[in-house]
């Protein structure tokens, strides 16, 4: 490159003491032309105090502290922080991450590879292990369900969407698609949703393997293969067929749509004949949640349809095969079943 081009990093954070030992690797990351945008999700635990701290001791390195009022969740507190950045290059970083040494320069070599790659996702490695792979999930079937990454070990890994974990995008393809998150998803699938605007803008997603990062997964969330608590299933359930709706056009959204909600619904029943009540009235609040809220996202669709350059066809293409919705759904009542047999004996 010419020259080192800003890179704003959005540190976002919500009772993260135990996690801050983290935030100073992104300090001492190598990339000189950077700034660290901290949003603080109103933090009770001191840890707002703790990158305060991180940021006195390295006063090169640009920084702006923002506390919010109260937790408005991943996405719109994401959404808060990208307002002040300044970058050409943003990167919405969680603070349950730590980062390689040398973590920006090959994600921006990636961006330079191919001007319609979108967004970039670094190699995720375990923070117990380093040289232990934590597979992100970066694919998704036509049903709405996401899967774990099968690496190739490609410098550059085409993939459906890149996982919030740390997600870097360019900041005019921010522009071009109007918003980042959508503020009600809170969390839960709010990467898929902006990965997938970009797709119907012409912009894909890939995995950058010389980028490295290290993740305490569930370090953030209840849960660790996955998100097990009654307001991370709602979300979930909610987003999944928010997302679907805005994204798909008319003749796949009849087709996908009605498979999925029956699926939902399915599952839930599920849940409550293994004796998961919270489980099942959570996936069925998630369900109501997204009936309530179909007048709102009409509007939403109405201008994702009507800006849209590329067809539902290249999007299937790029999605895993629809036999994995099942295997997922199985997958996922039996990892629960195990979780809460386990926590009763």
């Amino acid at each position: 490159m010419l020259e080192d081009p800003l890179v704003s990093i959005v540190l976002l954070n919500y009772n993260g003491r135990a996690l801050s030992q983290y935030w100073e690797s992104v300090f001492k990351e190598s990339y000189a032309n950077k700034e660290v945008i901290f949003v603080d999700n109103a933090s009770v635990d001191g840890s707002a105090a703790s990158f305060l701290a991180l940021a006195a001791a390295y006063p090169q390195i640009r920084s702006r502290f923002i506390v919010l009022p109260e937790n408005v969740g991943y996405s719109q507190g994401n959404n808060e922080g990208v307002k002040y950045a300044q970058g050409k290059f943003i990167c919405l970083l969680g603070s349950d991450v730590a980062v390689d040494s040398n973590w920006i320069r090959p994600v921006l070599e990636a961006f330079e590879s191919d001007p319609a790659i979108g967004c970039v996702l670094p190699a995720i490695f375990r923070m117990e292990d380093h040289t232990v792979p934590d597979r992100p999930w970066t694919e998704m079937d036509p049903f709405g369900f996401t899967h774990r990454l099968e690496a190739t070990g490609a410098p550059v890994q085409p993939v459906f969407f890149a996982e919030g974990t740390s997600m870097f995008l360019r900041r005019s393809l921010l522009d071009r698609l109007g918003y980042l998150f959508p503020s009600e998803y809170f969390t839960m699938f709010e990467d898929v949703d902006f990965c997938w605007r970009a797709r119907l803008q012409g912009f894909s997603s890939v995995v950058a393997s010389q980028s490295r990062v290290f993740h305490v997964r569930g370090g953030t969330e209840t849960g660790v293969l996955l998100k097990k608590n009654p307001r991370a299933i709602r979300s979930g359930t909610r987003n999944r067929l928010a997302t679907m709706f805005t994204n798909y056009s008319t003749s796949h959204l009849g087709w996908f749509l009605p498979i999925t909600f029956l699926m939902e619904i399915v599952m839930a029943g599920a849940f409550w004949a293994r004796g998961m009540r919270f489980e099942s009235r959570a996936t069925l609040n998630g369900v109501a949640a997204f009936l309530r809220d179909i007048p709102t996202l009409r509007n939403r669709r109405a201008a994702v349809q009507g800006s849209r350059v590329a067809s539902d066809k290249e999007i299937l293409s790029q999605m895993a095969d629809p036999i994995q919705a099942p295997k997922y759904l199985f997958g996922q009542w039996g990892e629960l079943g195990r979780l809460r047999i386990g926590s009763l004996r």
